[in-house]
């Protein structure tokens, strides 16, 4: 299913249904067999082209992955298109980027850039839902994974009436190397490994909202479930939430930019999910999908949960 999202777009299959594919002329030609040895050549020649890329070969690749499995979904975060590639099997493909420093670095620049081009404001309106609930000494907002916490401080610095304390969450090693300057801005730094228990939890520390934000993608449905789990773990049932963005696949009729996105999560064990692979996330996290706050036109949305 999540090739056939990838080749009806623009062909050269078509939707007919959810789930429901049929041919069309552009599809039936590549049941000729001088067609078929066509497309092979030229995607021999694709994998010569690009072989030095990190992403690119194994999502050319990744029909060759699930032959080799007999065509069951049987990727896993350490068995994968990508590690089929790169001769990386039983690693991550974190774990086999950050063992060379160079293409490690290129992939997080890779990785802010085209963050940078989605909306971070203007989705969920924070003032509005957590203003009410706010004081001065609430926890109001934790990011999680946030990186170099870019999003946290464009949220504290665009909805300045909210009050609160602003946390930003990721690797130690992340933190020790910008947490002098987030500090700067008012926010607090904290060293943590998601897949641990959320420490920003208890009667007088239980946060309003914790952000997270493209990072369950990176994750198949366990990995995420233990995240999401950990932070039910943390939080009040009457105030707090969990506000997740990512992109969110439609049942029907998406785009060859969601199709494209699921592909490249494909190669190392990822996903992007429908409405409905969210709400069963949550459920089986001890979680309950509220609400989806989308815009017109725009792929990323925020999935608010509560316990």
């Amino acid at each position: 299913v999540r090739h056939m999202c990838a080749a009806t777009p623009v062909g050269p299959f078509r939707e007919v249904g959810e789930e429901q594919y049929a041919h069309t002329p552009f599809s039936e030609i590549y049941l000729v067999p001088q067609m078929r040895a066509v497309y092979t050549s030229m995607c021999e020649i694709a994998k010569i082209l690009c072989r030095m890329h990190d992403f690119v070969p194994p999502m050319i690749r990744n029909c060759d992955f699930l032959r080799q499995k007999n065509w069951k979904n049987e990727i896993t975060l350490r068995s994968n298109p990508y590690s089929l590639v790169h001769d990386c099997e039983g690693k991550t493909a974190f774990e086999h980027l950050s063992a060379n420093p160079s293409n490690f670095r290129r992939f997080n620049e890779s990785m802010k850039a085209a963050d940078s081009t989605l909306v971070t404001m203007g989705l969920y309106p924070f003032t509005q839902e957590l203003g009410p609930l706010a004081s001065d000494d609430t926890v109001t907002l934790v990011d999680i994974g946030g990186g170099r916490g870019h999003v946290i401080r464009q949220i504290k610095e665009t909805e300045p009436e909210l009050k609160g304390r602003f946390i930003l969450q990721d690797q130690a090693s992340v933190i020790k190397d910008n947490g002098d300057e987030i500090q700067r801005h008012g926010i607090e730094a904290m060293g943590h490994d998601f897949f641990k228990p959320q420490p920003i939890k208890g009667a007088f520390l239980r946060a309003l909202a914790y952000y997270i934000r493209r990072c369950l993608h990176n994750w198949p449905n366990d990995e995420s479930q233990k995240i999401l789990s950990n932070l039910a773990g943390a939080m009040d049932k009457e105030k707090s939430r969990v506000l997740i963005t990512e992109h969110i696949v439609p049942d029907v009729g998406g785009t060859m930019f969601h199709a494209w996105m699921d592909q490249t999560m494909m190669t190392f064990g990822g996903l992007e999910r429908t409405k409905k692979d969210w709400a069963h996330l949550l459920d089986i996290s001890g979680l309950e999908l509220v609400k989806v706050w989308r815009a017109p036109g725009v792929p990323v949305g925020v999935v608010e949960a509560r316990l």
